[in-house]
């Protein structure tokens, strides 16, 4: 059977991703429809040595260097079976056998950097060069699993992990984490030189730019992505000392809140996310929530859904106090999520 895609939308830009996009979603919803095992694709060696040569020359650290004969796209499993055959042989054996084929005539264009390898490099490469050049790749394949046999041995959770990572476990840890929140994100020379700056400069809070508003944020000790889109705002109130268990604090003051500055004559109290301009008193003055969250190293994610617990006169007069290696424990009457 034969099944055809008909593109409406108009490419403007980066036509050679987007089309790249469209056609394996079509590919996805085929499967889908059709449960089909896996999709055969007909890369060949030349795509092959193209895209190596490509990825060396855009400076980047790809999750596999060239093509990989076997990879998941959109959930779909993608088989390249002929990837050991050179774009020549093929055309031979078409030729030889009276095997009909259509060529697309971009190809043979300059006007993309994939086509001035094709048509200036690969095809002009003796059968040695082509060899020497399949071994660099499959050597740099090589350093990349041992590079993810690497990371996956350790628990990397914060920017103290990082600035002890080896440059090469760093370059493929970064990827694998960009990649769960940006799919088929390619990691640049530049933004490795990015980070490493970032991970051992004592400004506590630095973003880089991603792509689509995307960023990679140190945050204090800890690391995140983000496109700060999230504007989160709560407001809880209670009568009397009550339970509650949502998605940004639990709460059990049915036995007394004493030590969390509460008392009978408190309620009803609010519980809401905190504001930069709210105080609390503590001891005999008034300290700012702001200086208390540069004070306690808050991550920026977690300031905006930091709670404090107002009384009946609407004065703050309890916050949580942040702390890094916070545990809670069957006591606790309080905690943030």
């Amino acid at each position: 059977d034969c099944y055809v895609f008909d593109v409406k939308e108009k490419i403007n830009k980066n036509t050679e991703e987007k089309a790249r996009e469209i056609r394996y979603k079509f590919f996805a919803d085929l499967t889908s429809k059709y449960h089909f095992d896996a999709i055969l694709v007909a890369h060949n060696e030349d795509d092959h040595l193209e895209t190596y040569l490509l990825q060396k020359n855009r400076n980047i650290y790809p999750k596999y260097y060239g093509i990989a004969e076997k990879t998941t796209i959109n959930g779909v499993l993608i088989e390249r079976p002929l990837l050991n055959y050179s774009k020549k042989s093929l055309l031979d054996y078409d030729d030889s056998n009276c095997i009909p084929y259509s060529l697309d005539k971009t190809n043979f264009s300059d006007y993309y950097q994939r086509n001035k390898i094709r048509n200036h490099i690969v095809m002009k490469m003796s059968r040695d060069e082509r060899n020497a050049l399949l071994k660099e790749i499959d050597n740099k394949n090589v350093e990349i699993l041992k590079a993810q046999n690497s990371i996956n041995k350790n628990n990397i959770t914060s920017i103290s992990d990082l600035t002890k990572m080896s440059d090469l476990d760093l370059i493929y840890f970064i990827h694998q984490y960009i990649n769960k929140t940006i799919a088929n994100y390619e990691v640049s020379n530049k933004f490795i030189i990015e980070l490493k700056k970032a991970i051992i400069s004592d400004k506590p809070y630095i973003k880089i730019s991603l792509k689509n508003g995307q960023y990679f944020v140190k945050d204090f000790n800890s690391f995140y992505i983000s496109d700060f889109s999230r504007n989160v705002f709560y407001c809880y109130i209670y009568n009397s000392p009550s339970c509650s268990d949502n998605e940004f604090f639990y709460m059990d003051f049915t036995k007394g809140a004493e030590d969390r500055n509460i008392q009978l004559s408190s309620y009803p109290i609010t519980i809401r996310n905190a504001s930069l301009s709210d105080k609390v008193k503590i001891n005999s003055y008034f300290v700012s929530v702001r200086r208390l969250f540069i004070d306690w190293k808050i991550p920026h994610y977690l300031r905006e859904k930091w709670p404090v617990i107002l009384d009946k006169n609407n004065r703050v007069i309890y916050i949580p106090r942040y702390r890094s290696n916070f545990k809670k424990n069957t006591d606790c009457n309080f905690y943030v999520k």
